[in-house]
């Protein structure tokens, strides 16, 4: 089990295959929110700093999929 941090969006993007807690902040601090992270494409996921093309396919997947689920 991954170590909880105190921010959520953190925490969401770390269950993600492949997504570090410094991908995580580093996604976050280009896109500043997950909802944008989510509604972005593959060639602008990859122009962050250590995203690849198939960390960033992981990325849109597993975002997109989770927003079908309602709270």
């Amino acid at each position: 089990k991954k170590k909880r941090t105190d921010d959520v969006r953190i925490d969401v993007l770390t269950q993600i295959k492949g997504i570090t807690k410094e991908k995580a902040n580093l996604l976050l601090e280009t896109y500043g929110s997950i909802a944008k992270i989510a509604s972005s494409d593959v060639k602008s996921l990859i122009k962050v700093e250590k995203i690849g093309k198939i960390t960033a396919s992981s990325i849109l997947e597993a975002l997109n999929e989770e927003k079908e689920v309602s709270y």
